[in-house]
């Protein structure tokens, strides 16, 4: 329970944004979830915070919402003198929305049942995708498929990246990741070394060059490209465990 959330919705409310509450749980479990949110007492429902949002649809069935323009609205009746299925819900169907403006569809109501993302789109005066900022938390049912099928802008909501933020800001987490940085860097640098060396003496075995220039044999190259190769050994071996540590920082378990 966050107390700044609903004061946050208001906000959007009062720039002259629209503000909708899509879910899959049904209506009855999402009047008591979102009753918890208000801060309602244990076991009391109110409707006092349906007023932060301008249309509501439980049991939308994502992601089939976002590909099946097929799926049925219904509304939800507060007299409960309808019941679709032997659900025990009150539900009405929803009928002549192709003939229908925003006005018509929500002066009886805001609060609906299943539906598709074009119900949607016209109850909120939509006509791109791209006009919709669309919050969620699970990847495949809300971010994947309402912004590729629909050109959804989306907003992804992971509560578990606090602890992994938390921790990557610590000073211990800083120093591990500058000090595995660096090992990267030397790890290159000795390959392109290693590189170098084994092209050179390649070159001086293809030619029958024992001593160049400098006064290197083929011996000598042969003992560098050892050694390097050895310090190159280390530094993964190094670099291996450090990684390691630093991630058993985050996930301890995985």
């Amino acid at each position: 329970r966050d107390p700044h959330i609903f004061e946050s919705l208001r906000h959007l409310k009062r720039c002259g944004r629209k503000v909708f509450l899509l879910t899959n749980s049904m209506w009855e479990y999402t009047n008591v979830v979102m009753n918890f949110l208000w801060g309602s007492p244990p076991g009391t429902l109110t409707d006092e915070w349906q007023s932060v949002f301008d249309v509501i649809i439980a049991g939308s069935c994502k992601p089939g919402f976002f590909v099946n323009n097929r799926l049925q609205l219904y509304r939800v009746m507060e007299d409960g003198h309808a019941d679709i299925g032997g659900t025990g819900t009150g539900l009405s169907v929803v009928e002549g929305l192709q003939d229908m403006c925003s006005e018509d569809v929500l002066k009886d109501g805001k609060i609906f049942q299943g539906g598709n993302w074009e119900n949607l789109h016209m109850m909120l005066d939509v006509k791109s995708g791209s006009e919709i900022l669309y919050v969620g938390d699970h990847m495949y049912s809300d971010v994947i498929r309402s912004k590729r099928d629909l050109g959804w802008r989306t907003m992804m909501v992971i509560p578990e990246l606090l602890h992994e933020i938390d921790r990557m800001e610590s000073p211990l987490a800083q120093r591990e990741y500058k000090a595995i940085r660096e090992l990267y860097y030397q790890r290159a640098s000795q390959e392109d070394h290693i590189n170098e060396l084994a092209v050179k003496l390649a070159y001086m075995e293809d030619e029958g060059i024992e001593e160049v220039e400098e006064g290197a044999t083929q011996e000598d190259y042969k003992d560098a490209l050892n050694m390097v190769n050895d310090q190159l050994t280390s530094t993964r071996i190094e670099l291996q465990e450090r990684v390691k540590a630093y991630h058993e920082m985050y996930h301890p378990i995985w």
